[in-house]
């Protein structure tokens, strides 16, 4: 059953309490890139990307939407084979961002984008959300080892991107 909400936030709190499965949200277009005020949605409602779609719009630019949900469905994937990975991480105690990248690259990842974020979901810093293609890769084997190095990450997406 289709629903309309409010506004976004209305939407994103009633995914946050079970009142919806997924809602649509934009998240980047060509003009702002990344939309930080959608980012700090799906940081304050923990909210999880599963699909996305670039959709045309006026003179040629485009709009990144993604179907958010309460939780990832991985391994399972309902959408389609994942091509994203997305995360929230902020470092501290010593960790390096390069670590990681190289991590995601043993596991066959490749990094697409990189933003940072005022907002901080553990302790204080800057909030860092790589993004990374995740087609053919090893997702498990990259998740258990930021668990183990990053454990303050924050997956936010295994999503299909649908063109």
């Amino acid at each position: 059953e289709r629903e309309t909400a409010q506004s976004f936030d209305t939407m994103c709190e009633d995914i946050y309490s079970g009142r919806l499965d997924y809602g649509i949200i934009p998240i980047s277009n060509g003009r702002d890139g990344r939309l930080p005020v959608f980012y700090e949605l799906i940081n304050r409602y923990e909210l999880k990307i599963v699909l996305a779609c670039s959709v045309g719009a006026d003179e040629g630019e485009k709009t990144l939407f993604a179907l958010a949900g309460k939780s990832i469905p991985y391994p399972e994937m309902p959408f389609g084979e994942p091509t994203s990975l997305e995360l929230f991480v902020t470092p501290g105690g010593g960790q390096s961002l390069t670590e990681m990248f190289r991590a995601a690259e043993t596991c066959g990842m490749e990094l697409q984008r990189i933003d940072s974020f005022g907002f901080s979901s553990v302790g204080e810093g800057v909030t860092f959300s790589p993004v990374f293609s995740a087609e053919g890769a090893e997702i498990g084997t990259f998740l258990l080892y930021m668990t183990a190095v990053f454990p303050q990450y924050t997956p936010i997406g295994i999503y299909r991107m649908i063109r």
